[in-house]
């Protein structure tokens, strides 16, 4: 009940009271009143409210207590336009009041995009010890950055016998390290970060705590089956897209964070379309589609920089429309300027509108979910189109073209350097990773 309510049934009661009181001053009493033989009316002093010689019939006695309570308090008989006047207030205080309660509670906040999520496949093998090496170094550098940050350093510049070159840059990556985590500690989101980065095989695997803050899934795409073709896209059970481990030699062994396909090995002749035709496959299997949004091939003398990496995809996307559909991004080459008939690599169809403008360099590019399955469908990757466009980063981007020409090209122009390619040997890739860390330190230190 409100409080205007309450004060309406508070003046009703003293109504009824004042009517009570003046009903009981009306009876003669005994001594002061006359009895008229010639009438059933009866008569009272002045002192009783009703006035000297007055009838106190209910007539009178109504007009009396009308006429008192005007008298004594006129505004407690509202009228109608007073009582429209307490509505209007009434509502007006209901709708102050809900103001206020609404001006207490927290503003909620437009949700926001999940952040952009990649796989990666970085191309390696098992045909060198080196390639080995090189995959280690990997995981010691750009994968482990936000987790454990460390390099292993006896497989620095394991080509060189220059022991202080090795403890020089083991001096360098100590002293960086350390300088890092200070930095990354003091991130708003620092207890996510170290989930970040995290293996494809663990999140297919359901091994990760908190699988939902990976944004770069990576694998190192190795080709495992020596009798194999160079190309798999229908795969069965009889065919599978995962090389099975030959059990009877003891020799072999396979990597954690490895994808081992069902293929011989090779570089341009099947296993990128392969790598692609896989991943989609896998997160149409577990109805992923839209919980990621590109895949990358990229070779393993790439270095990526992850924190660049991520704000590079971040600031390229952020105003697209989720889910990502038809986009092709890298370091383009432009088609018009392949006319040389003498290079392999310029081996276009005759069809200008197959070509399209731009393919992407092939030591590293993505494409979205969608997009990927496009250029790894059967029915378009054919041997025979491999035999005649050789290169694959060039017939990705021939496929790529065909489907639509309403690509969103996403291009890496240097302006916002994420990655250097091509780095061959190790001492080169960790002194280019001392710089690439150094960079961001200075302009970490600048920004603050």
């Amino acid at each position: 009940m409100s409080d205007c309510d309450q004060m309406l049934l508070k003046q009703l009661q003293i109504y009824k009271e004042r009517i009570k009181r003046l009903e009981s001053q009306a009876i003669p009493a005994p001594g002061n009143n006359k009895e008229d033989k010639n009438s059933n009316t009866l008569t009272s002093k002045s002192s009783n409210g009703l006035g000297s010689d007055v009838s106190a019939t209910p007539k009178n006695i109504a007009t009396a207590v009308s006429s008192s309570l005007e008298t004594e308090d006129k505004t407690l008989l509202p009228t109608q336009n007073q009582a429209q006047k307490q509505d209007s207030i009434r509502t007006q205080s209901t709708q102050y009041a809900k103001e206020q309660q609404d001006n207490k509670l927290p503003k909620l906040k437009q949700p926001q995009a999940r952040p952009v999520r990649s796989i990666i496949g970085i191309m390696s093998h098992d045909e060198s010890p080196m390639e080995k090496e090189r995959r280690q170094l990997i995981r010691d550098t750009y994968l482990s950055f936000y987790s454990a940050i460390k390099l292993r350093y006896h497989q620095i510049a394991s080509s060189s016998n220059n022991y202080q070159m090795k403890t020089d840059l083991a001096k360098k990556l100590a002293n960086q390290t350390a300088t890092v985590h200070r930095i990354l500690q003091k991130q708003e989101n620092e207890t996510e970060l170290e989930h970040f980065i995290c293996s494809l095989n663990d999140l297919l695997q359901g091994k990760l705590e908190n699988p939902d803050l990976c944004r770069l899934a990576y694998a190192f795409v190795i080709a495992a089956n020596p009798n194999g073709t160079t190309l798999l896209l229908n795969f069965n059970d009889t065919h599978p897209m995962i090389a099975p481990l030959a059990v009877d030699d003891p020799k072999i062994t396979r990597e954690s964070d490895a994808v081992y396909l069902n293929i011989k090995n090779n570089g341009n002749q099947g296993k990128t379309p392969t790598w692609f035709r896989y991943v989609t496959s896998v997160l149409n299997e577990r109805s992923w589609t839209k919980d990621w949004d590109y895949i990358f091939k990229t070779d393993a003398d790439n270095l990526f920089f992850p924190p660049k990496l991520l704000s590079f995809l971040e600031r390229h996307s952020s105003k697209q429309p989720r889910p990502f559909r038809n986009v092709y991004g890298g370091g383009r080459i432009n088609f018009r300027r392949c006319d040389k008939k003498h290079d392999p690599h310029c081996r276009l169809p005759p069809d200008d509108s197959w070509r399209g403008k731009f393919y992407m360099q092939g030591g590293s590019y993505f494409l979205s979910t969608d997009l990927a399955a496009v250029v790894s469908d059967p029915s378009k990757v054919t041997m025979h189109n491999i035999t005649m466009f050789p290169d694959e980063d060039m017939l990705t981007g021939l496929l790529a073209n065909a489907h639509s020409d309403k690509l969103d090209f996403i291009i890496d122009d240097g302006k916002y350097p994420f990655h250097v390619h091509p780095v061959k040997r190790h001492t080169v890739f960790v002194d280019k990773w001392i710089t690439l860390v150094q960079k961001w330190l200075d302009e970490e230190d600048n920004a603050r």
